[in-house]
C-alpha cells in the first residue's frame, strides 16, 4: 500500500511532460519505426518501399513517385503544346475567312462582269502568330468615291438574268412558241392531245371512285368490289343454317332456361379466354343445331356447350384454347376424351357444316351501309346478344335480327331514324314487333339473374352501354 511518503519520494522519479518522448516528432520517428524495420519490404509496381523512412524528403521518392512527378511534367506540356496548336487553329481560321471573301469577291466580278469597278485597296499588315510562318493578311478600306459605282452595280445586278435558270430551256420554249404562232396545226395537235390526257385521267378518276351506294368505309378487308354479290349470298344462304324454333317442346330432359343459363356461362367464358366476336355466334348456332337433332341429357349439355366453342374457336381464333382448358373450365367435370368425342359427334351430325352467316356478321355490313358511329354499333351487338339467351329469338333470320338490334340502338340513343330500315332492306311495320320484344329484354336484363352479358358491356371498352337508362 502506497502512503505518503512513498508518494514524495517517488516524485522525484516523475518524468516532466516537457521532457517526454514525442513518439511523433521527426527526431523519434526512427526510434518508434524499429521494430518495423525487421519485416519484409513490400513491393508495389516492381519497386520496393521500407518502411521507418521520411518519404516527405525528395531525395527519397520511390520509383512510384518520380514516375508520377515525370507523368505531371509531361501533362504541362502537353498543355502548352494544346495551346499553341489552338493558336494555329484560330490563324488558320482568320485565313480561311479571308480566302473566302476574296473568292466571293472574284464569283461576283464574273458575274457582273467588267462593269464592278475594284475598289482602291489601302493594306495594312497584322501579323498574326503562327507555328509555322508569318502571314499576312490584307485589310480592306473602302473609299468614299465609291458609292456611285456600287449603285450602278446594283442597277445592273437587277437587270441580269440570275444564274439559276435554265437559259438554254428559255430560248427554246420560245423558239416553240413562235412556230405555234406562225404553224395552227402545232395548236390543234397540241388542245388534241391535252383533251385525251384529260379524259383518261377523268377515267381513271372514275374508276377509283367506283363504290357500290351501299359500301361507304373504305376497307379493304370489306372487299368493296363484290359487296352487294356477298351480301345477296349471305342472306340466300342463312336461312339453309337455321335451328328448328320449336324443337326445346320435343326434348325431354333439358328445356329453354337450361339454355339461357349455359349460353350466359358460354358468354363468361368467351370474354375470359378473348375470343372473337364471331366465335360466341358460331358456337350458340351450332348448339341450337345439334340439339334440333340429337335428345341429350341434362348432365351432357355443358359438355355440349364447351364442345361447340372449341370448334368455333378453331375455326375462328387464331389462337384458340386447348382441349385442356375447357376441361378446366368445367371443373374436370369432362376429361379431355370426352370433349374429342363429343367433337366428332357434333360434326358428323352437322354434316361438317359450320360455315354460315351470323347476326354479327350482318351488323358490320349495316354499319358500311349507315356509316354509324362505334357507340351505335355497340349498342346494336348488346342487343343481339340479349337475343342469345333468350330462347324465343331463334325464330328470326340473322339479317332480320341484325337490322332490329340496329333500329334499337338508334331509337334509344335518340338518334335520327329516317330511312334507316328501308336501307337495310326492311320496312318498319316489319320489325316493330322483333324491335318491342328487345326493348323488353333490355328492360328484363336489370332484374335478370344471368349478369354475363351486364358484366361485358358495362366496361369501359364497349361504352359502358348496358348502364344506359332510358
Amino acid at each position: 500500500m502506497l502512503t505518503g511518503n512513498t508518494l514524495i519520494n517517488n516524485s522525484n522519479n516523475i518524468i516532466p511532460l516537457s521532457n517526454r518522448v514525442n513518439i511523433f516528432s521527426q527526431k523519434n520517428s526512427s526510434n518508434v519505426f524499429n521494430d518495423f524495420s525487421q519485416k519484409p519490404n513490400l513491393n508495389i509496381n516492381g519497386t520496393q518501399r521500407e518502411f521507418g523512412k521520411d518519404l516527405t524528403n525528395q531525395n527519397n521518392l520511390t520509383s512510384l513517385n518520380k514516375e508520377n512527378f515525370g507523368r505531371i511534367l509531361v501533362n504541362k506540356n502537353n498543355k502548352i503544346n494544346q495551346i499553341k496548336k489552338d493558336s494555329c487553329k484560330i490563324n488558320q481560321i482568320l485565313i480561311n475567312e479571308y480566302r473566302r471573301q476574296k473568292s466571293q469577291d472574284t464569283y461576283s466580278k464574273n458575274i457582273f462582269g467588267n462593269t464592278l469597278k475594284e475598289n482602291k485597296q489601302n493594306y495594312s499588315s497584322k501579323k498574326l502568330p503562327s507555328s509555322n510562318e508569318d502571314i499576312f493578311i490584307e485589310d480592306l478600306n473602302e473609299n468614299n468615291n465609291n458609292k456611285e459605282n456600287i449603285n450602278e452595280n446594283i442597277n445592273e445586278k437587277n437587270n441580269k438574268i440570275p444564274s439559276n435558270l435554265n437559259i438554254d430551256k428559255i430560248i427554246i420554249d420560245e423558239s416553240l412558241n413562235e412556230e405555234k404562232n406562225n404553224n395552227p396545226k402545232i395548236e390543234k395537235e397540241e388542245n388534241e392531245i391535252s383533251n385525251s390526257q384529260r379524259k383518261n385521267f377523268l377515267n381513271k378518276e372514275k374508276e377509283k371512285n367506283k363504290v357500290t351506294q351501299n359500301s361507304i368505309v373504305k376497307n379493304p378487308q370489306y372487299v368493296d368490289e363484290y359487296f352487294n354479290d356477298i351480301y345477296e349470298t349471305l342472306k340466300l344462304t342463312e336461312k339453309d343454317f337455321l335451328p328448328d324454333p320449336d324443337y326445346m317442346s320435343k326434348r325431354t330432359d333439358i328445356n329453354s332456361k337450361m339454355r339461357s343459363i349455359l349460353n350466359d356461362w358460354l358468354i363468361e367464358v368467351h370474354m375470359k379466354y378473348k375470343l372473337v366476336p364471331e366465335t360466341l355466334y358460331i358456337t350458340i348456332n351450332i348448339i341450337d343445331r345439334y340439339l334440333s337433332l340429337k335428345d341429350i341429357k341434362r348432365n351432357k349439355l355443358q359438355l355440349v356447350g364447351v364442345t361447340s366453342m372449341f370448334i368455333a374457336s378453331k375455326y375462328e381464333d387464331i389462337y384458340p384454347p386447348e382441349v385442356k382448358d375447357f376441361s378446366y373450365i368445367t371443373d374436370h367435370a369432362y376429361t379431355k376424351k370426352e370433349i374429342l368425342n363429343m367433337e366428332m359427334e357434333i360434326l358428323s351430325t352437322l354434316n361438317f357444316n359450320v360455315t354460315f352467316p351470323t347476326p354479327f356478321r350482318f351488323i358490320e355490313i349495316y354499319k358500311q351501309i349507315l356509316n354509324f358511329d362505334d357507340k351505335t354499333f355497340t349498342f346494336a351487338w348488346y342487343c343481339l346478344e340479349l337475343c342469345l339467351i333468350e330462347y324465343k329469338m331463334i325464330k328470326y333470320k340473322p339479317s332480320f335480327l341484325a337490322a332490329c338490334s340496329v333500329f334499337c340502338a338508334y331509337r334509344l340513343l335518340d338518334l335520327n331514324e329516317n330511312g334507316v330500315p328501308e336501307a337495310m332492306g326492311f320496312t318498319y311495320s316489319d320489325i316493330k314487333n322483333c324491335c318491342l320484344e328487345i326493348c323488353g329484354l333490355i328492360d328484363a336484363q336489370k332484374k335478370s339473374n344471368l349478369k354475363g352479358i351486364y358484366k361485358k358491356f358495362s366496361l369501359e371498352k364497349y361504352f359502358k352501354v348496358a348502364d344506359i337508362t332510358f
